[in-house]
């Protein structure tokens, strides 16, 4: 029984992280704010086992994308949208 519970806790401590914004580091290549997409190229994310690569990322509409250019240092945030499709939740430069 004491197996089983532990099993439990740790499934519903995996399920809570995996709601929990991920936080990351990148560089802007590109923004299309009318798209609502910014192409940049990211740090390793280890915790969804993202390498460092370059990629296009659709935005949320709550974050603002004014200032944001090319060559840009930006700190983000990923969530998992309903799709189950990640995307940028909070960006700053």
């Amino acid at each position: 029984m004491r197996l089983f519970l532990a099993a439990v806790l740790v499934l519903l401590a995996i399920q809570v992280r995996a709601e929990e914004p991920i936080v990351a580091m990148g560089v802007i290549n590109t923004v299309d704010a009318e798209a609502r997409s910014i192409n940049l190229t990211h740090e390793p994310i280890p915790d969804i086992g993202w390498p460092a690569m370059t990629m296009d990322l659709a935005v949320s509409d709550s974050a603002d994308l004014s200032g944001l250019e090319a060559g840009t240092g930006v700190s983000f945030t990923l969530e998992k949208g309903p799709d189950d499709i990640f995307r940028i939740g909070t960006i700053e430069a």
